[in-house]
């Protein structure tokens, strides 16, 4: 993927994800020079946020 590294925009409970991984995924972005993608769900959205998840994967990968 070109477009940008993989980031949970929100935890599980919808909180804006602030944790080490959260702040890791940013910083890696900024030091590559890309911007962190957001998908849909926690860090297994494809489990019970499957087809919006699916979506946004979708249209990551269609403009990469």
């Amino acid at each position: 993927m070109t477009g940008g590294v993989a980031d949970a925009d929100r935890d599980a409970d919808g909180e804006p994800a602030v944790e080490p991984p959260h702040r890791a995924t940013r910083a890696l972005a900024e030091r590559l020079g890309t911007k962190a993608e957001t998908y849909p769900g926690d860090h297994g959205g494809f489990g019970p946020a499957a087809e919006a998840f699916a979506t946004r994967l979708d249209e990551v990968f269609s403009t990469s």
